[in-house]
């Protein structure tokens, strides 16, 4: 959906998902599932960064295209303008994209 919404809309918009990071290595995936880490330690630290770092984004003036999961921090992006579309997933897709 972003790709085709980036082909078509008028002006460049970002398309920025946690996905891409992990995909891009950000994340020491192997070792949360090894063990090593606890993903449940980092968590919240994690998306606390995140959520400031789309902020900063669109402050800077860039459009975003956000694949994320919407659960009460948008707050933090308000005066800005916004449009949510929803998809759904089962529960046990939810679960297994949430846990390392």
């Amino acid at each position: 959906m972003a790709k085709a919404l980036q082909a078509r809309i008028e002006k460049p918009f970002w398309h920025i998902s946690i996905d891409h990071l992990r995909d891009a290595g950000v994340l020491p995936t192997e070792r949360f599932r090894s063990g090593d880490f606890r993903w449940a330690d980092v968590r919240a630290a994690f998306f606390d960064g995140f959520h400031g770092s789309l902020k900063a984004y669109a402050d800077a003036g860039n459009a975003l295209i956000l694949e994320h999961i919407l659960d009460g921090w948008m707050d933090g992006l308000k005066p800005l303008s916004a449009f949510c579309q929803g998809m759904m997933c089962s529960s046990s897709v939810c679960i297994a994209r949430s846990n390392f």
